[in-house]
């Protein structure tokens, strides 16, 4: 909050005169904004953009997420593949100046943040932040998560870096967009789609990243950000390993290749009851799906009857011919779906833009 009015008020009185309009905002329910729902974080930024000012995510040329900064450790920026190399470059000039004492890194982004959700609606954007993994794992959300940790004269030489993010993306939003990134990535990770990404290749604008966005981000099963066919694509190979192992009969290979798919590690600790209703809250047709509507969650197929059989648990039904059938159901619609998925993103590429998800409570 203190960069965000540092920011529009330098801005301010400098006289700049943006070529586009900048919002400010601070999001309101940012942590557990929804009951019953799984992603019930960052509730506050998918209202914004899905239902408050659905026009933002066709048409805001860039969004600036600042997370936690300040903290006495490098700056961290998550852009996404389009806007990696411009981020780069303010970053080392920013260094170049003695503006990042304590040095800067690169990472992805993640559903985490409030980035996620301008992102997956069409907007491009970053998130930027001094969190670090120690800092996530010990003093994040608890009562030694104090101001006392604050440099605030680091936090307002940052407040300078954030802006030149700001004013850069003002003066030229399709400038900083570089599309053959994404391409570039794609290649390694989905060489199905190598028809259509070589599409990518002559994109320009802040237009296309529309269709980009509706159609390529996804969750994994652990609500990670990730592509919409990596979680389908790992769960299909793993049950085609279990179902191997289960013709061969070798049952502790079967179970560790199936305990692997989707969520299903979660039942060797839950009931079939439990795991079921954990297995349709993370779901995609779960009823508060909030955010991760627009990435469509890959919760996997739920084995919970065929790991307690494969186990030998109490009361679970024996293995049998029956096993065979249900796992070879589950390898056909993995396969449907990581096909579907194949299809949005191919869809993606060639420009056509899916309808951003209604709000539904």
């Amino acid at each position: 909050v203190a960069v965000t009015l540092g920011l529009a008020r330098a801005l301010l009185e400098s006289g700049y005169r943006p070529r586009h309009s900048i919002a400010f905002i601070s999001h309101t329910a940012e942590e557990y904004g929804i009951v019953d729902s799984r992603y019930e974080w960052c509730y506050g930024a998918w209202y914004q953009i899905v239902a408050e000012h659905r026009e933002w995510a066709s048409r805001a040329p860039f969004y600036l997420n600042v997370e936690g900064s300040g903290l006495r450790d490098p700056l961290v920026v998550d852009p996404p593949p389009e806007l990696r190399a411009w981020s780069q470059r303010i970053c080392r000039r920013a260094e170049s100046d003695g503006l990042l004492q304590h040095g800067w890194k690169l990472d992805r982004p993640n559903t985490w943040t409030e980035v996620w959700p301008f992102l997956a609606a069409g907007v491009p954007g970053i998130n930027v932040s001094t969190f670090t993994d120690d800092y996530d794992r010990t003093l994040y959300h608890t009562q030694y998560d104090t101001s006392d940790r604050v440099d605030f004269d680091y936090l307002a030489t940052l407040t300078r870096v954030f802006a030149r993010f700001v004013l850069e993306a003002d003066a030229d939003p399709d400038g900083i967009l570089d599309y053959g990134a994404r391409a570039r990535e794609l290649t390694r990770v989905a060489p199905e789609l190598d028809g259509s990404i070589r599409r990518l290749g002559s994109l320009e604008g802040r237009s296309a990243f529309t269709a980009l966005g509706r159609g390529l981000y996804g969750l994994d099963a652990g609500e990670r950000a990730a592509y919409p066919h990596e979680q389908p694509r790992a769960d299909l190979e793993r049950l085609e390993r279990g179902l191997a192992a289960v013709r061969a009969g070798k049952h502790g290979d079967a179970v560790h290749a199936l305990e692997r798919v989707g969520l299903n590690q979660l039942t060797r600790d839950l009931s079939e009851e439990a795991f079921r209703l954990e297995h349709v809250r993370r779901g995609p047709r779960a009823r508060r799906l909030c955010w991760a509507a627009q990435g469509v969650p890959a919760p996997g197929p739920n084995l919970w009857p065929e790991l307690a059989s494969l186990r030998g648990e109490p009361g679970a039904r024996k293995p049998g011919q029956w096993l065979e059938r249900s796992l070879e159901n589950h390898v056909a619609g993995t396969r449907r779906d990581l096909g579907r998925r194949l299809a949005r993103m191919r869809a993606a590429l060639e420009g056509r833009v899916r309808r951003l998800p209604e709000a539904r409570l």
